[in-house]
């Protein structure tokens, strides 16, 4: 069988060798025999080149068992594996974090209105200081703003604590950044010492606002917060507060952001916060007006340092400003708005009018505390610089290198010095000006009243055309604020009468100071119109302002206990119904511990004190002032308080048969009122030097006040015969421009100095003190 197949085999093995020499040549480069190369050995070189690769795309592993796991692995390393994961991570963070964004930057577009926010609006309000604080001090940082009362029982505090540690945690980030904001929404309790009180428990930063019912209720309606306080409620009556449970976050252009609400953790709310802040870069290009690059200014001197002085031209001039001192080469950044003009003397002053010819005002923080330096009106500024950086450092610089403090201040009364009936005095601005640019303490010190102070003030700055703060102003009710203090004679839960020239009017400024039970002569009338039996000189406002009395009056079937009881009576400024006041406070001061409609038993009983009158707990008569003069708009001075108060002392005398009145009057010349603005004036000095970083020179007190005032009788008077218990002494300087008239005849409280008007009381002091900065207060600018 083997022999049978050989023949077979043989023809195989030829066919395949026929086979595999074709498929040799098929593998040259060609098949034609022209191109086909004969087979030549490699020369040295090209072997040892081969030889080299072979061993370099050769791997020698260790181990047989590392060469199959090679195999099964693949060329995928674990270093590939941890960057692909990596990439895929960071990209998916990526996408979520602009996902975010995106998100929030739809949440803050959506909430602005065209042309007006949905949410928030322009207000007007007063805080815990009794200062006032507007829509505007908001712009400039962030706003948390939460609407709640003080006497709610625990929503309120649970969401104060909130909001303290929200703030906290962004503090920590990013310090100064947002204004912790609390508006009550229940103005009637809530008086800025309630909320100052109520709001240091939780922090120390939060400012709590307030206001009239009106007041409030407008704010709420524009931000959109429900608010059922009812009107006219009668004091120690119980009534419900509803309100929102949000946290409404404004930006620095004061636009509405978010709303945080309960189910935010103080956590989540203060990174939400961030976020927003992170991502806010102001308005945008078209919303803002032309340009405002910073034009650099390089300044040169061959002294080692130089005072600057930068002064602004616009509407009206502005004064010299805050003084700082330049290194020989220093560059300073201004608006390129303006033009400049550099002078290289030791003292520079650079004038700016800005393009828009806008008037001027001086720049303020929402503190109060001046920067030194001008700025347009908020409407006028630029929206995304509203405090420019340049600003904030030049202020901060000038605040921590002015010169040694001053160790003397000024008083100033306001009608008849500063104001003559609503218009300034010429040099009243200059004056006040030349003061605060150079960080000179002052306070305005008046016998006037009958407006809140914070109403007050803002009055006499629009006249003034300078901005006042009510933390050096001292009116003539204001000291009634020490009696609502907690304490065993605290008259905060006592009913009093108040009267004045608009007794309600009076009313709410006493309930603004703390008082809860407050009493006018309306009150009584509308009640008991056979109290004063005759035609009422002003029935119609005694209709409209009258409110229901806490208590009934005494008579049949009313017990003392039941009765009204008045503890206390204050005359805030000069009433107009003299007949209908002097018949009131008559009976008070007669009755049977405050108890109206009663008589003392006491009364004439020679053998007790003051034969009996006034000694069986009849309620003190507290007087604002006694100007007995005042300067109006007429050509000889008017009767004031002061005149009001001494026909109650001669109709009591003639009652009593010669008994002098026990009264306690406030206001110039009493040395209780001296002392009060003593310390008010020895606080806003504090609070200047702290601005500056000299917190530690306050506790020197001051050696000199300059009393300027018109009226001999309380300005002069008052400032002759005070003695301070620190060793303040007190100098008066008197003003041909008021009261005091020459032809007169020589008042018997002589000043110390008589000048012409303010501008040269503070020109007088100043070169008595050889504090002249300028050389003369005509070369302030």
């Amino acid at each position: 069988m083997s022999n049978a197949l050989a023949p077979a085999r043989t023809l195989l093995r030829s066919v395949l060798g026929a086979s595999a020499q074709q498929c040799r040549r098929c593998l040259s480069q060609a098949a034609t025999a022209k191109h086909i190369r004969p087979a030549t050995a490699p020369s040295p070189l090209q072997a040892a080149r081969n030889q080299f690769a072979m061993q370099k795309r050769t791997k020698v592993y260790k181990s047989i068992a590392e060469q199959k796991s090679r195999y099964r692995s693949g060329p995928f390393s674990w270093k590939a594996g941890v960057l692909f994961v990596a990439t895929a991570g960071g990209l998916m963070w990526y996408f979520e974090f602009e996902k975010e964004r995106m998100q929030r930057k739809r949440i803050a577009d959506a909430t602005k209105g065209v042309g007006k926010p949905k949410v928030g609006g322009p207000f007007e309000l007063i805080d815990q200081n009794g200062n006032a604080f507007t829509s505007e001090d908001m712009k400039g940082r962030y706003a948390l703003v939460y609407f709640g009362f003080s006497h709610c029982p625990d929503i309120c505090p649970d969401e104060l604590d909130k909001m303290a540690r929200m703030l906290d945690l962004v503090e920590e980030k990013r310090p100064g950044s947002i204004l912790p904001i609390f508006v009550t929404c229940d103005p009637a309790r809530d008086t800025p010492p309630v909320l100052k009180e109520y709001l240091a428990e939780f922090h120390p930063k939060f400012i709590g606002l307030t206001g009239t019912y009106d007041e409030i209720k407008a704010m709420c309606k524009k931000y959109r917060v429900y608010f059922s306080t009812p009107q006219h409620v009668k004091a120690g009556q119980d009534y419900l507060v509803d309100h929102s449970i949000y946290f409404y976050l404004m930006d620095p252009e004061g636009d509405f952001v978010e709303a945080l609400g309960r189910q935010h953790s103080p956590s989540a709310g203060a990174k939400l916060m961030l976020d927003h802040m992170n991502d806010w870069s102001g308005a945008s290009p078209s919303s803002s007006p032309p340009s405002t690059a910073p034009l650099t200014l390089t300044i040169r001197s061959p002294e080692p340092a130089m005072k600057a002085s930068i002064c602004a031209l616009g509407g009206a001039s502005v004064r010299a400003t805050s003084r700082l001192r330049v290194p020989a080469t220093s560059r300073l950044r201004v608006p390129a708005a303006s033009t400049a003009a550099l002078v290289t003397q030791s003292l520079l002053r650079t004038q700016s009018r800005w393009a828009s010819n806008a008037a001027f005002r001086r720049h303020r923080d929402i503190n109060g505390s001046s920067s030194g330096l001008p700025s347009l009106s908020r409407s006028q500024q630029p929206v995304a610089a509203l405090r420019p950086r340049w600003l904030s450092a030049l202020s901060a610089q000038a605040s921590s290198t002015t010169a040694v403090p001053p160790s003397f201040a000024f008083a100033f009364d306001i009608d008849g010095v500063l104001l003559h009936v609503a218009k300034p005095i010429p040099g009243a601005r200059e004056a006040l000006e030349h003061l605060q640019d150079n960080n000179i303490p002052f306070i305005l010190l008046t016998n006037g009243g009958g407006k809140h102070e914070h109403d007050r003030v803002r009055d006499l700055s629009d006249k003034l055309g300078v901005q006042l703060t009510v933390d050096n102003f001292v009116q003539s009710h204001t000291p009634f604020q020490e009696l609502v203090r907690a304490g065993p004679d605290s008259l905060s839960d006592k009913t009093v009468l108040v009267t004045g020239s608009n007794a309600q009017k009076c009313r709410e400024i006493a309930e603004q100071y703390g008082f809860r039970s407050v009493v006018t002569p309306a009150d009584i009338l509308t009640a008991h119109p056979e109290i004063w039996p005759f035609e009422p000189l002003m029935e119609e406002v005694y209709r409209a302002t009258a409110r229901p009395l806490p208590r009934p009056l005494h008579g049949p079937g009313v017990a003392d206990a039941d009765a009204l009881t008045i503890d206390a009576m204050f005359v805030f400024n000069d009433p107009r119904d003299w007949a209908l006041d002097v018949q009131l406070i008559l009976d008070l001061l007669l009755s049977r511990r405050g108890i109206l409609g009663t008589y003392s038993d006491r009364n004439g009983d020679a053998s007790l004190p003051n034969a009996g009158w006034q000694q069986d707990g009849q309620p003190p008569l507290i007087l604002s002032n006694s100007d007995l003069l005042w300067s109006t708009g007429y050509h000889q001075p008017r009767l004031g308080q002061g005149a009001f108060q001494e026909a109650v002392a001669a109709v009591w005398a003639k009652v009593t048969g010669g008994t002098p009145l026990r009264r306690t009057a406030f206001g110039k010349p009493s040395p209780e009122t001296y002392r009060y603005a003593e310390r008010v004036l020895n606080e806003h000095r504090a609070a200047l030097l702290a601005r500056q970083g000299r917190q530690a020179e306050a506790s020197t007190p001051l050696r000199t006040v300059y009393m300027v005032g018109d009226n001999p009788e309380s300005d002069i008077r008052g400032a002759n015969e005070y003695r301070s218990k620190q060793g303040t002494n007190w100098e008066s300087v008197l003003v041909r421009t008021g009261v005091w008239q020459a032809d007169r005849g020589e008042s018997a409280y002589p000043p110390t100095a008589i000048v012409d008007d303010v501008k040269a009381a503070v020109a007088w002091a100043l070169a008595r003190e050889q504090y002249i900065i300028d050389g003369s207060m005509g070369a302030l600018c």
